[in-house]
């Protein structure tokens, strides 16, 4: 079963896409489904893939989006699926935005 965690970043309002939140999904067999959760217009990079010593497989994947003071304090949830889990554990956030 894997070890999931997410976060946000806290970002400066601009123009330029910037990684506003991150998910990971380490060591786990077979590697996890992240899936993003959110109204806000962004995109989610591509999830980078990494194999274990020990035939685990660790997954991040980051959401970008060119932040606007009006997105400070929105909902984003990292959604993290594996077929050890019983149901997707969700990591509901609210971005920060200065």
């Amino acid at each position: 079963k894997p070890t999931n965690m997410a976060a946000t970043v806290t970002v400066t309002a601009g123009t330029t896409p910037v990684v506003v939140a991150n998910c990971e999904s380490s060591n786990g067999r077979p590697a996890a489904t992240i899936s993003w959760s959110t109204a806000l217009k962004g995109n989610v990079t591509t999830p980078i893939k990494t194999e274990n010593p020990d035939n685990t497989v660790s997954i991040k994947s980051a959401y970008m989006l060119a932040p606007q003071p009006s997105d400070n304090g929105k909902d984003i949830s990292c959604v993290v699926s594996h077929r050890t889990m019983t149901q997707p554990e969700t990591f509901p956030m609210k971005l920060v935005v200065e």
